[in-house]
């Protein structure tokens, strides 16, 4: 199993969180780099997009976003964000 890990703005500091496109951008890289093609991703990228957004817009932003893939033949991805509430 691999995991990515981003950091947005931490519990309490008043920042804007992480963006959803920001989010995409960097798993997007993280997935090209474990040999995961943009088809593949693509549903993963909506997740992680909708759920960032979620976050913002209902948790008073993103203070973190995991990724994990794993599972060898049958690949199961998960995904976790966290947000100020």
């Amino acid at each position: 199993m691999t995991g990515f890990w981003l950091n947005g703005s931490p519990e309490g500091a008043g920042g804007p969180g992480l963006s959803p496109s920001l989010a995409r951008a960097n798993v997007r890289a993280w997935l090209a780099g474990e040999g995961i093609d943009a088809e593949a991703g693509a549903e993963v990228l909506l997740v992680v997009s909708e759920l960032v957004a979620n976050a913002d817009e209902h948790g008073g932003g993103c203070t973190h976003l995991a990724v994990s893939v794993g599972g060898g033949r049958a690949a199961r991805v998960t995904v976790a964000v966290g947000d100020r509430s």
